[in-house]
Order: C-alpha cells, then sequence, then structure tokens
C-alpha cells in the first residue's frame, strides 16, 4: 500500500513534464483554447427571461438556435462567442439564438416547454417552424455538422 502511495508523486511529476514539453512544442494554451481568450470570456446575455412561447413564435419567422449551458463550462463560452461573432457579421441575422444559462431561474421551465432533454453541455437545440429538428451535445465537429445540416434542410425553409 505504501508503495502505491509513493507512486503516485512520481506519475505526477512524469505527466506535468510531458505536458511541459508538449506545451513548448504547441505554443501557448490560448492559441489552442479559444474559449480562454477575452473574445469568448466576454459576458454573453442568457435568455432565461424569453417565454418560451416567444422562442417558438420566432421559429416561426426564422431559423432558432437554442444552447443550454453555464458559466463554468469551457465549450459553452465558446459556442457562445462563435454565435455571437456570427450575427454581428451576418446583416440580418440570419437566425434567432437564445443561450439558456441552467444555473439562472427559468432554465427548468424553458426546457420543459420546448420538451427537451439535456445530456452534456451545452445542449444545442435547432428549432424551426415550432419544433425541435436537431440536437447537438457538446460543441464539436459533429455537433456543429447536425446544426448545419438541419439549417440546410427542408424543416427550416422559409
Amino acid at each position: 500500500m505504501n508503495k502505491n502511495i509513493s507512486i503516485i508523486p512520481a506519475l505526477a511529476l512524469v505527466f506535468s513534464s510531458f505536458a511541459g514539453i508538449a506545451e513548448a512544442q504547441r505554443g501557448p494554451r490560448q492559441d489552442r483554447h479559444p474559449y480562454d481568450s477575452d473574445r469568448v470570456r466576454a459576458d454573453y446575455p442568457n435568455s432565461n427571461d424569453v417565454p418560451v412561447s416567444q422562442i417558438l413564435a420566432a421559429s416561426n419567422r426564422k431559423p432558432v438556435i437554442v444552447s443550454f449551458g453555464a458559466d463554468w463550462c469551457g465549450p459553452c463560452h465558446l459556442f457562445n462567442a462563435d454565435m455571437r461573432d456570427l450575427l454581428e457579421e451576418e446583416d440580418p441575422d440570419p437566425l434567432n439564438y437564445y443561450y439558456i444559462d441552467i444555473d439562472q431561474p427559468h432554465a427548468q421551465e424553458i426546457r420543459t416547454g420546448l420538451g427537451v432533454e439535456l445530456r452534456g453541455y451545452p445542449t444545442i437545440f435547432t428549432v424551426c417552424h415550432g419544433e425541435v429538428v436537431a440536437t447537438a451535445v457538446g460543441y464539436t465537429d459533429e455537433g456543429r455538422r447536425a446544426i448545419a445540416t438541419a439549417l440546410d434542410g427542408p424543416s427550416c425553409r422559409y
């Protein structure tokens, strides 16, 4: 048992040494993890006070993206920043975006009103014509493809 206890600090030292070498080879952390940057950390207003009926009504005019996330979730910050950048670049806005902070009031009410389940963070829903047409869990390539496919699909034609 004592041998195992003394091995743990040694393993930690080895892994931290490898991490330091890898860090030097890859460059600074902020270049690899954009959600650590100021661009992403800027406060993104949550939509927790928006009634579900308003979200669904907005989806009858153009596609809606609803993202459930949290302040402590790095990928959630990254997705918010990318959505903010998209909406700032495109005029008129190609879609409506609602960010729901799961740690704030009304998050459960909105989730229930949309009839959706959360399996991880962020969980991103594409809503068109009052119906959830796609779900992405996590901000991954697969999730981005699911959102793009839904937005280009027949369910999201206006």
